[in-house]
């Protein structure tokens, strides 16, 4: 066996572990909001206490007929037990509140169509939208500050909690005067039709 396969094997078993121990986490949790003991919640799934313990904690991957028996001893849909498992993806940023120069921070996850950049800057700043605007609707928010937006050639001020929402917008640019600026740009595919 090659060290690719080996690393396949891994990065596999690695999974199927974490699989394991968010499946056992969710069905303990269940069966302790039920108020049921391991051994009524393994009678009604017909296994064994031993085997119940070993996948709550983890340890056992079930197969996809007692996870059936077990959601149903549990009063659930298998479809509730598997829920949030596979491709959750979280990630979490702070907007930058106060700042000497520009500071940009990519805010969202690569996977997902809605673009996210958090934007500090400084006062008497300037530059071009921080985000790609091909064929994309721009929302801009400002969380604390005074920002001036050209969209088309046509300036807006905006200031602490003030929002601009532009379908497909072409040149866009922004600057700041006497006070900077925390900024949340976003962009996502346009909804013109």
């Amino acid at each position: 066996m090659d060290s690719r396969s080996r690393a396949d094997l891994n990065s596999s078993d690695r999974v199927d572990a974490s699989l394991a121990e968010n499946l056992g986490s969710r069905l303990r949790e269940r069966r302790k909001v039920l108020h049921l003991t391991l051994a009524v919640v393994a009678a009604k799934a017909d296994t064994s206490v031993s085997h119940l313990s070993s996948v709550e904690k983890g340890v056992s991957l079930p197969s996809l007929p007692f996870l059936a028996r077990l959601a149903e001893a549990l009063d659930l849909e298998i479809a509730d037990v598997l829920r949030g498992n596979g491709n959750n993806q979280v990630l979490t940023s702070r907007v930058p509140t106060t700042t000497t120069t520009t500071q940009s921070i990519r805010a969202s996850h690569p996977q997902l169509q809605l673009k996210v950049e958090l934007l500090a800057c400084a006062a008497g700043e300037s530059g071009d939208c921080p985000l790609p605007l091909t064929t994309a609707d721009l929302f801009v928010f400002v969380v604390r500050g005074a920002l001036k937006v050209l969209v088309n050639g046509i300036e807006y001020a905006l200031a602490d909690g003030d929002a601009l929402d532009a379908r497909t917008p072409g040149l866009v640019t922004w600057r700041t005067e006497d006070i900077g600026a925390s900024v949340v740009w976003s962009v996502c595919p346009s909804r013109a039709v």
